[in-house]
């Protein structure tokens, strides 16, 4: 039965996995590129209230170890009149935002550089899912189905506690194409350091 189970999984992984290499497709340096920027939240040094695109590209900009490399050689590529003053910083810095009235959400605030490369990845992955009918940016779909779930039962909405807290590093090795998930890999900071912004 075990050893069943165990071949199951492994076409249900394997499945899955090419689900995704054909969602994703090849990457492209030059979309990532073009789509990096940064958005309107804070960074390690910039508190929200002054977090400008202006501020961000004037300001000390962090990098994760992981990241100074790499990423300073993709900024003088691409962008060669960008005048860098890079830092390094080992942790990303771990706050909590109010999730509802009785609960908090754990977020973690990356270096500036890796946020303006993060977003990059995102809009690449939103306009991949886009192609194939998943669009993140359009929620009416979304409020449709949850207004017929609520009226006959028919549908539900299944939300596992801390689930985007307990994703395994390992299982998106698993799913993801190597490429993908080099990057994304190299884009997040190894470590946390938790800050009481109460």
């Amino acid at each position: 039965d075990r050893l069943l189970e165990s071949n199951s999984r492994g076409a249900l992984l394997f499945k899955v996995s090419r689900k995704i290499a054909d969602v994703l497709g090849d990457f492209d340096f030059e979309e990532l590129v073009e789509s990096s920027g940064w958005g309107p939240g804070s960074t390690l040094f910039i508190k929200r209230s002054r977090a400008s695109a202006a501020t961000k590209f004037r300001q000390k900009h962090e990098f994760s170890p992981t990241l100074l490399g790499p990423g300073q050689k993709w900024i003088r590529a691409a962008f060669p009149k960008w005048h860098l003053t890079p830092v390094v910083s080992d942790y990303n810095k771990v706050i909590t935002v109010p999730k509802n009235a009785k609960t908090d959400r754990t977020i973690a605030v990356e270096p500036s550089v890796n946020l303006f490369f993060q977003k990059g990845v995102g809009s690449m992955i939103r306009r991949r899912l886009a192609r194939f009918g998943v669009d993140l940016n359009d929620q009416s779909v979304n409020r449709s189905l949850a207004r017929t779930g609520s009226i006959d039962g028919s549908l539900a909405t299944v939300d596992f506690s801390a689930a985007s807290d307990t994703i395994s590093s390992i299982l998106v090795l698993e799913l993801l194409p190597q490429r993908w998930f080099n990057l994304l890999d190299l884009l997040r900071s190894r470590r946390g350091y938790h800050i009481s912004e109460r």
